[in-house]
């Protein structure tokens, strides 16, 4: 949270007002700033702001802000139903809201995540706290990739697509003329902006599936026409160098932003207006393996995050607001000799890990087996992986700690990988007390050299315009 000098930055630089009780209840947490409404499924219906007591509150977030969505298989989902909890009513000065809920995906094989946020508000603040962990929904893993490179390989499963955890939809619209404006600060402490503007080379530039330009030393902003949201990090709990992604979508004559923070947005990559046939755009989409989404690596995984929402309507960020910010992305912090205080899905006892992976290969030369497997569930310490020539023989053992891969040159009786043989291998993991979690079901895997990385295969309709055009230029 913010120190009392910082506060005092924010509330009497910019707002200054007088204090008044905060309120929290099933369907709406509010101050005398910020109201913010929900539906019956728990989910966020707007947030409204105002900067002064006698000025009218007005829309600053749509609905859906702060409640996780996952893209996958070309469909947005997000919790179908969150139970809200009243943790503080505002009758101390703090407001506070806890949304809890289990996150599925509709597909078979799927585990279903867990959501665990809290919303604050606080008297005399004009700011939404927004803090908790989001354990993602876990879906079979059937795709290889890099299996040309097996110190790279992994299973993933390529149907996510886009990860929202704590989405803020933005009610702000901009124009042609009045584009948004991107505020930032980058780790030099240097503050700078930019126009998404990019419409003005292109008119296929209206919509951007994945705006990321911008640095995100502890916070970014965004304005439109007419008011602008900002989002600060809490960089002790979770941070990213370039953390909070932006989409922009064309509604009629304005445009619609939405911030993404530690999440990821995916889609059609820009138009460059200055290319000629578009053919050399085609071979690097085809050949670049950045153009891919980031979504998968969010499978099944837990993300713990902080994150401090503010609203301003003027065209630039006050001194205050951006000391505010900075001293939330920034804390002040005390060590002790005590356990840290767990998280709410910590403590569990470990699951077998998924994802297991077993490719022939070498590593700086030496060649050997590559195993890699995803992290376990709860709290695991180390991981033990048992390897025989039969299913019901797993003779051999590895015992691996704080890493999910391991390169073995040879078994752990120094004997040879037998190149052809079969060879059966299944993954546990360790827990604090030493105890294993169940075995996972056994792989079967064969030491051989993996296939010659491939050149990009070019699609024939590509061969055929190319060829086209080389014909036409002699021609000419």
């Amino acid at each position: 949270m913010l120190s009392v000098s910082d506060q005092a930055n924010l509330a009497d630089e910019q707002y200054a007002l007088d204090a008044h009780k905060s309120k929290a209840d099933l369907s709406e947490l509010a101050n005398e700033f910020i109201k913010v409404h929900f539906n019956a499924a728990g989910h966020v219906r707007e947030v409204l702001f105002r900067k002064a007591a006698d000025s009218d509150f007005q829309k600053h977030l749509r609905g859906g802000s702060f409640i996780p969505a996952i893209r996958y298989a070309n469909g947005w989902h997000t919790p179908a139903k969150l139970n809200i909890t009243v943790l503080q009513d505002g009758s101390g000065g703090v407001a506070q809201l806890r949304l809890q809920g289990e996150f599925d995906l509709p597909v078979p094989g799927c585990r279903p995540g867990n959501v665990d946020y809290r919303l604050t508000l606080i008297a005399g603040l004009p700011a939404i706290f927004a803090v908790g962990e989001i354990r993602y929904p876990e879906t079979e893993r059937h795709d290889l990739i890099k299996a040309a490179e097996p110190a790279l390989a992994r299973l993933i499963d390529q149907n996510w697509q886009e990860v929202a955890p704590l989405p803020l939809n933005m009610s702000a619209r901009a124009s042609d003329t009045s584009p948004f404006r991107v505020l930032k600060r980058n780790y030099f402490g240097v503050d700078s902006e930019y126009e998404v503007d990019y419409f003005q080379h292109s008119r296929q530039l209206k919509n951007l599936d994945n705006i990321n330009n911008h640095i995100t030393a502890g916070y970014v902003a965004v304005r439109g026409a007419a008011s602008g949201v900002a989002a600060a990090m809490d960089t002790t709990r979770l941070a990213n160098f370039a953390g909070i992604p932006l989409k922009m979508s064309s509604h009629g004559v304005g445009y619609q932003m939405r911030m993404n923070p530690f999440g990821t947005y995916h889609g059609n990559q820009y138009y460059q207006p200055t290319w000629g046939n578009r053919q050399g755009w085609y071979a690097a989409f085809l050949a670049g393996q950045q153009y891919k989404t980031a979504a998968s690596t969010y499978n099944g995984y837990l993300s713990r995050l902080s994150v401090m929402v503010s609203f301003f309507d003027e065209q630039k960020l006050s001194a205050g607001l951006k000391a505010s910010m900075q001293a939330f992305a920034y804390p002040a912090f005390t060590k002790g000799d005590g356990p840290a205080r767990p998280g709410s899905f910590d403590g569990a006892d470990p699951e077998a890990p998924r994802g297991l992976v077993a490719l022939y290969g070498s590593e700086n030369g030496v060649p050997g087996m590559f195993f890699h497997w995803e992290l376990s569930r709860g709290d695991a310490r180390a991981y033990v992986l048992r390897v025989g020539r039969s299913e019901s023989e797993l003779k051999h053992t590895f015992r691996v700690a704080n890493d999910t891969s391991l390169h073995a040159p040879v078994l752990p009786d120094q004997s040879a990988w037998e190149p052809g043989q079969d060879y059966y291998v299944s993954i546990a993991a360790v827990g604090p007390d030493g105890r294993e979690s169940a075995a996972s079901a056994v792989t079967v895997f064969r030491p051989q050299e993996p296939p010659k990385k491939k050149g990009t295969n070019v699609p024939v309709w590509l061969q055929l315009k190319i060829l086209l055009n080389v014909l036409e230029s002699y021609i000419d």
